[in-house]
């Protein structure tokens, strides 16, 4: 390889490993600091996302940078099956924490009355360690044990130099492929269409709602809450598209590739496997971005952290802005409509297309 390409490389693997670092920190920090952030179950499984996409970034990938432009592994056997092991369960634990998202948001649809009953803290913290174990039974145990392995684990370039690269038997990697990937991809996209039809299905009905003898006032009420939900409805099919395309593109080409590559190592060439490799690794420098900056609250938890806002100060100055544009709503507002608010009750769960949308 040469130098102007492995420079290249350098970079890019960096850079990948820079905003996955700062990305998933911001996260934590973000939940750690702000008090409705901390009481919000929902942000219990994003923070072990975080965590998960943080082991990955700093465990994993910055090896992986050394590992994949040298060409050599120089930091030892024993560290190549360890190193190998945190590859395989920080990347599933990702995966599964994307799926028990999915989980969480179905549910909290779903049954928005009852959700804060169901998901108590306990349930919240068990799944979170069910993710976590699972994650090392299918990284740890089998391939500290030799489980996964075909004749040969370290593969020897032309050079003679050893580099860590992992060598399945076909069992091992279908079974892993299985529990990391397409079972939790299968749940996600269950979960996920069906979030986008319970969205729909609530625009449905509030556009039903519209009699034909109402007075002016209504009518233009129920006007204004159709236009919101035709608009909840668009964010919510937009940002579940987001989701799960990005999910798509950034892990089904390995989880393709993997099981090639186990029922014959030769058909695969070394370097469409470190391409998909990473191009899996950079989902975890998406994550943070998806699933938290569509989030009103996130954004301006980032906002103040990275402005260094006093608290005070960005508390007033947000109540300011609120103020302003509340005066100004109601001032350009006509009277009809400002009665309308209070005649015409919008029931609770109609709001589940705005938080499907994570807006």
């Amino acid at each position: 390889m040469s130098s102007e390409i492995a420079f290249l490389l350098a970079s890019v693997f960096g850079l990948c490993i820079m905003i996955a670092i700062v990305g998933n920190v911001l996260v934590c920090v973000a939940v750690i600091s702000e008090r409705r952030l901390k009481r919000n179950k929902n942000n219990y499984f994003i923070v072990s996302l975080a965590v998960s996409d943080l082991c990955v970034a700093s465990v994993v990938m910055s090896f992986a940078m050394a590992n994949d432009i040298q060409r050599k592994w120089t930091f030892g056997s024993t560290f190549c099956r360890l190193w190998i092991s945190f590859d395989v369960m920080c990347s599933t634990a990702s995966i599964l924490n994307l799926c028990v998202i999915s989980f969480d948001r179905y549910k909290h649809v779903q049954d928005a009355m009852y959700y804060d009953l169901w998901m108590t803290r306990r349930k919240a913290l068990t799944l979170i360690t069910c993710v976590w174990l699972l994650s090392a039974i299918i990284s740890f145990l089998p391939i500290q044990l030799g489980l996964h392995e075909t004749n040969n684990v370290m593969n020897v370039s032309s050079k003679q130099e050893e580099e860590c690269i992992i060598q399945l038997n076909l069992t091992y990697a279908i079974v892993s492929s299985a529990v990391s990937f397409y079972l939790p991809c299968l749940v996600m996209l269950v979960l996920y269409f069906k979030l986008f039809l319970f969205a729909r299905r609530h625009a449905v009905n509030i556009k039903s709602m519209q009699p034909k003898n109402k007075p002016l006032p209504v009518m233009t009420c129920l006007s204004s809450v159709r236009k919101l939900f035709r608009t909840s409805e668009h964010k919510a099919a937009k940002t579940l598209g987001i989701i799960t395309g990005v999910f798509l593109l950034c892990w089904l080409p390995f989880f393709v590739i993997n099981p090639l590559a186990a029922y014959n190592p030769h058909l695969i060439p070394s370097d469409a496997f470190i391409i998909t490799t990473w191009l899996g690794y950079a989902n975890s420098c998406l994550n943070p971005i998806i699933y938290t900056i569509f989030n009103t609250e996130f954004r301006q938890a980032f906002r103040k952290i990275l402005c260094c806002y006093d608290k005070v100060s960005f508390t007033c100055f947000q109540d300011h802005q609120k103020s302003r544009y509340e005066m100004k709503h109601i001032d350009n507002q006509p009277t009809e409509s400002i009665a309308c608010k209070s005649s015409f009750d919008i029931p609770r769960t109609s709001h589940m297309c705005i938080d499907i949308g994570c807006v």
